[in-house]
């Protein structure tokens, strides 16, 4: 008569909490060396036979001589008011950046100049500046854009295709008139 298949239960998941189930009952994985493996035959012999090969004590090792990533970010959830006034001088830098059409790399510069001259936290340097370009500026102009278009009842809109380089780009045109913003 043949062994009943063992399966991956609460007790097995509390004693190895680093081991988690996947796809069926049996199967498992270990998320300290990242192998999937069942546990099929012998249930928690098969977790201790895991335990003793060399890929996870090569893993476990690793992970003890790394210190960990919550070593690099502050305890506190919420910002000090000078943090705040960093994080909104970064922004209008951005946004700076955008309106006299600087590049992207001449910020590497700027943002050193401003760190020496006012304050050493000051840090919107290239990669900076785009991501909140991109993720911030970017998606508010595209907000408000949608906004006036639904009000508006006059719509132009003109697109062109032209090749820069190896890259194919289609500008488009909008022009529109919105009444509730009509300049005095």
């Amino acid at each position: 008569m043949p062994k009943r298949k063992c399966s991956f239960n609460v007790n097995l998941q509390a004693k190895y909490p680093f081991i988690k189930q996947i796809n069926t009952s049996s199967d498992v994985r270990c998320e300290k060396c990242r192998t999937e493996f069942s546990v099929s035959h012998s249930g928690a012999g098969d977790i201790e036979q895991h335990l003793k090969s060399e890929k996870h004590k090569n893993a476990d090792r690793a992970a003890a001589s790394s210190s960990s990533m919550l070593n690099f970010f502050k305890n506190s959830n919420t910002p000090s008011s000078k943090d705040l006034d960093i994080a909104a001088a970064e922004g209008v830098w951005a946004y700076h950046t955008i309106q006299e059409n600087h590049s992207f790399r001449s910020n590497d510069c700027a943002s050193k100049l401003i760190q020496s001259c006012f304050d050493p936290k000051f840090a919107c340097a290239r990669t900076k500046t785009e991501a909140i370009v991109v993720n911030v500026l970017a998606r508010t102009a595209i907000d408000n854009l949608k906004d006036d278009l639904n009000k508006s009842n006059c719509i132009t809109i003109l697109n062109d295709a032209s090749n820069h380089g190896n890259k194919k780009i289609y500008p488009f045109v909008v022009r529109f008139f919105n009444l509730t913003k009509v300049c005095k």
